[in-house]
C-alpha cells in the first residue's frame, strides 16, 4: 500500500483549515501523511493548525520565515514529503472521502499516465453552485482552448513527474498561475495526465476569489502560456478565447460573478 503525500500550503484560512485537514484524515485511503506549510499567516492559522495536529502522526507542520508566496510554499512541502505520490489539497477547499482511494487505483492501473485530477462542486456560503465537465485525456493545446482543463486542488501526480521538471516554478509571473505552469511544462516534458469524471474536490469560489483574478492576474497568465506554446500554432478560435479571457478582465467582479453562476446553473443537471 504505497504512501501518499498530501501537501497543504495554507496563509489566512483560520475560517476553512480544519474542515479542509478532516477531509484528508477521513479519506477511506488510509496510507496518507499530512504536510502543512504555513506561508506566514497573520491570523490564526499556524496557531490554530498547531493546537490541533502538532502530535498527530500522519501531520508534518512547517511556515515559513516571511511570506513567500504558494510555489514557493508548495516546494518546501513536496522537499519533505516521502510518498510515490503527491497529492495538492488547497486550504480553503475540501477533499470527497473516496478522493485519494480512486486516483491512487487509476494512476496504479494505468502507469502511462503521470498525473491525475478529477472534476469537482464549486460552492460559497450559499452552497454548491457549479460543477466542472473537464475534458478526460487533456493535451497542451487544451489550455488555450476554453475552460482551463484542470482543477488543481484535485490533483495527485507521480513525485518523480514533479522531480523531472523541479517542481513548481517559483518567479514572480508565477505567484499566480504556477499550477498552469508546472502543467504545461510538465506536457512539454511528456508526460500524461487524465481527469476522472466522479467529482471528488469541493472548491470554495467566492466574489473573493473572482477578484483576484483580475486584469493584471489574466495578462500574466496568457504571457505564461506562450513560454510553452507557439503563437504560430494558435488556431482563430484559440486566439479569440485568448482575447476574450483579457476582456473579461476588465468587467466589475461582481457582475462577472453573477454571469457566471447563472450560466453555471446547468452544469448540476448533468
Amino acid at each position: 500500500m504505497c504512501l501518499v503525500s498530501v501537501i497543504i500550503p495554507t496563509f489566512n484560512v483560520e475560517h476553512d483549515i480544519i474542515k479542509c485537514v478532516e477531509s484528508i484524515l477521513n479519506q477511506s485511503y488510509k496510507n496518507v501523511e499530512i504536510i502543512i506549510v504555513d506561508d506566514a499567516s497573520t491570523d490564526q492559522t499556524y496557531q490554530l493548525v498547531n493546537q490541533k495536529y502538532a502530535d498527530h502522526p500522519q501531520i508534518k507542520i512547517f511556515q515559513n520565515e516571511i511570506n513567500s508566496k504558494a510555489a514557493f510554499t508548495r516546494n518546501k512541502a513536496i522537499e519533505h514529503a516521502e510518498g510515490k505520490y503527491i497529492a495538492v489539497q488547497d486550504a480553503d477547499d475540501y477533499s470527497d472521502q473516496s478522493r485519494l482511494e480512486k486516483q491512487i487505483d487509476f494512476l496504479e492501473t494505468n502507469p502511462t499516465y503521470d498525473f491525475v485530477g478529477s472534476n469537482a462542486y464549486s460552492y460559497d456560503e450559499k452552497g454548491i453552485w457549479k460543477k466542472t465537465h473537464l475534458l478526460e485525456n487533456p493535451v497542451l493545446s487544451d489550455f488555450y482552448k476554453g475552460k482551463f482543463p484542470f482543477v488543481h486542488g484535485s490533483m495527485m501526480f507521480k513525485k518523480s513527474a514533479l522531480a523531472a521538471v523541479d517542481n513548481y516554478r517559483v518567479a514572480k509571473e508565477t505567484e499566480r498561475g504556477q499550477d498552469g505552469d508546472l502543467l504545461m511544462r510538465l506536457y512539454q516534458s511528456g508526460f500524461k495526465g487524465h481527469n476522472l469524471t466522479d467529482a471528488l474536490y469541493y472548491y470554495q469560489e467566492t466574489i473573493e476569489t473572482v477578484r483576484k483574478r483580475n486584469l493584471k492576474h489574466r495578462i500574466k497568465a496568457v504571457k505564461n502560456k506562450f513560454k510553452y506554446y507557439s503563437v504560430k500554432d494558435l488556431t482563430t478560435k484559440d486566439k479569440i478565447f485568448i482575447m476574450r479571457t483579457l476582456v473579461i478582465g476588465f468587467i466589475p467582479s461582481k457582475v462577472w460573478y453573477q454571469i457566471m453562476k447563472f450560466r453555471a446553473r446547468k452544469t448540476l443537471k448533468k
